[in-house]
């Protein structure tokens, strides 16, 4: 068999495989994207988080101590949000059971200077 020479057709060109290249840097880029995600994701709920405690300080700090009833029950809520260590947990605890004699009565008398004292030293004890 005689054999045909094509002039039109050019030979096989071997061609670089950079595919394993490009997967490792797609692979890099994700994870750096997604690290990147999750960080700023991460930040944002902290900011909140102490945003939302810097709040509650400052109704604590610009509370009503006049209408003892009403500020008994604003220095409860308040101070369940705020209270993140055992140390301001103990001084929280304490400044409660002063507190309860001004919750759940009809009348109630003004704060009594131990009641002052205790929320001033536990607004005192508390990082914001």
């Amino acid at each position: 068999m005689k054999e045909l020479n094509l002039y039109d057709i050019k030979p096989l060109v071997s061609v670089p495989d950079l595919s394993l290249y490009a997967f490792i840097a797609l692979v890099t880029m994700a994870i750096l994207v997604l690290g990147l995600i999750a960080y700023l994701i991460y930040s944002f709920l902290i900011y909140k988080k102490n945003s939302e405690r810097q709040h509650y300080y400052t109704l604590l700090k610009n509370i009503d101590l006049n209408d003892s009833k009403k500020s008994a029950y604003v220095i409860t809520q308040c101070g369940w949000k705020l209270i993140q260590t055992d140390h301001e947990k103990k001084f929280f605890l304490l400044l409660l059971e002063e507190l309860e004699m001004y919750k759940y009565k009809k009348e109630v008398p003004p704060f009594s200077r131990t009641t002052l004292i205790r929320l001033e030293t536990f607004m005192d004890e508390l990082d914001v």
